[in-house]
């Protein structure tokens, strides 16, 4: 077997991971790689200040792009894909290993601080490391105490950058403990190519119609708030159609539903589940929710935002790889960041 390249990377950009997904993260203007931590072989692990000037060695660069060492990490999509925005060019999924992958194989969690408590690893990831992201990693609102700056740099905070760079180099430790106590169960080869088939599939995405997309979403909207005018003409009997009030018929519930944590969830919670927010005798569940159910699905398009697409006609992530963690009959892939169907 080759040589194998540990890694894990930190790093900014002013689009949100979550909602918009990998891809639109590391297209952003803003994007930038701030540590690069790694390890060969198991062995001592290092990180590369970028943030601060400094280089990779070119040992490492040279393995980034040769075939024959494995590149591993958990989640690979993520460094695979910022490091091919980082380089300029495009990495391949064929050359790297990814650890969450393997766990879910084993019906493991696809978390890197979930794996290690299950596996019970004497090495854990830090629990610092959501603060330390939420600070460097993303941008920060101004204000008069930061001097209205909208992004920390490692001179606003020299100690959190220290630990931010051991927490770096911790992800790594805690990915090679994973790799180590696995070892003996590799992923399955057909796995494997289902996962790479998923990765080329996300990378080149999916080609839509963008003006069939606009032009559906349109009608959706029209229909929509049609819908919920007809809904409200009915319930109050004709004395009201406007929609926009819609939001002033559930006023009644807010109390109780901000008194539960769990119905914050879903502005629809407390219309579809009113008992269990104490509130037996609310008036009309069933017509607040014809009314505001129409207006709500429309304003919860999960992946439906701009933002996701960017004005490209070929969206990725439209279904997200399981891995092993499934049962028959049920497919190898789960609704991802994008929602077709619905259009």
């Amino acid at each position: 077997m080759g040589r194998i390249l540990e890694m894990d990377i930190e790093t900014f950009s002013d689009v949100d991971l979550i909602k918009c997904g990998v891809y639109a993260y590391a297209d952003s203007p803003a994007f930038e790689v701030l540590l690069f931590a790694y390890s060969f072989d198991g062995g001592e692990t290092r990180v590369i200040d970028l943030a601060q000037g400094e280089e990779l060695p070119g040992e490492v660069a040279e393995a980034v792009f040769d075939g024959s060492v494995v590149k591993t990490a958990f989640n690979a999509n993520f460094e695979r894909t910022c490091l091919s925005k980082y380089f300029g060019r495009y990495l391949p999924p064929e050359s790297w290993h990814c650890s969450a992958v393997q766990a879910a194989v084993l019906a493991l969690p696809r978390s890197l601080e979930d794996v290690g408590a299950v596996l019970g690893l004497d090495e854990r990831k830090m629990k610092e490391g959501k603060e330390l992201i939420r600070y460097f990693c993303v941008p920060c609102k101004p204000t008069k105490a930061n001097g209205g700056r909208r992004r920390n740099l490692p001179c606003h905070a020299p100690e959190k950058w220290e630990l931010f760079k051991a927490y770096c180099m911790r992800d790594v430790d805690v990915e090679k403990a994973i790799r180590g106590k696995l070892c003996k169960f590799p992923i399955p080869e057909g796995e494997m190519e289902l996962y790479r088939l998923d990765q080329r599939i996300n990378d080149r995405g999916v080609l839509v119609d963008m003006g069939l997309g606009e032009a559906a979403r349109r009608t959706a909207l029209k229909m929509g708030r049609t819908q919920s005018r007809t809904a409200r003409a009915r319930v109050t009997g004709g004395t009201s159609t406007h929609t926009a009030r819609a939001g002033a018929a559930a006023e009644h519930s807010r109390a109780a539903v901000s008194r539960n944590p769990a119905a914050r969830c879903s502005p629809l919670f407390f219309i579809n589940k009113p008992s269990f927010c104490g509130n037996k005798n609310a008036p009309s569940p069933t017509g607040l929710r014809a009314i505001i159910r129409p207006r709500y699905h429309l304003n919860f398009p999960r992946g439906g935002r701009s933002a996701f697409c960017n004005g490209k006609t070929r969206l990725p992530l439209l279904k997200a790889f399981r891995g092993g963690a499934r049962k028959p009959p049920s497919p190898g892939w789960t609704g991802g960041l994008h929602r077709p169907p619905p259009l």
